[in-house]
């Protein structure tokens, strides 16, 4: 085969050489999963962690300790270690007006 690169590649056009195309970027919403973690409600020793999945839709879990803990220095690491997820859900958050406004997205919504 005497295939040269010229025969492969054909050039670009010339309306496209030396142009460079302005890319609409979409505006990325602020991820909330912090204001989330710090204002939603939550029982005496959860740990709450939230994620960002996309847009404006995060994951959102309660973590405890298991019943009976023992509380003292020597037991910390297994506490911590023993924790379980409470609670999940599935959230919806916006910003309105400046206050946080939290949904929670069930089966069936649409």
């Amino acid at each position: 085969m005497n295939d040269r690169a010229e025969d492969i590649i054909s050039p670009a056009p010339e309306v496209l050489k030396g142009q460079t195309a302005a890319v609409a970027k979409p505006i990325a919403a602020a991820d909330l999963s912090g204001e989330v973690e710090r204002t939603i409600g939550r029982e005496r020793l959860d740990l709450v962690r939230c994620v960002r999945v996309f847009g404006d839709f995060y994951r959102c879990n309660w973590w405890a300790p298991p019943v009976g803990t023992l509380r003292g220095a020597a037991t910390e690491w297994l506490t911590t270690s023993t924790q379980r997820v409470r609670k999940s859900s599935f959230l919806n958050v916006t910003v309105s007006d400046g206050k946080l406004v939290i949904r929670e997205v069930t089966l069936g919504q649409g």
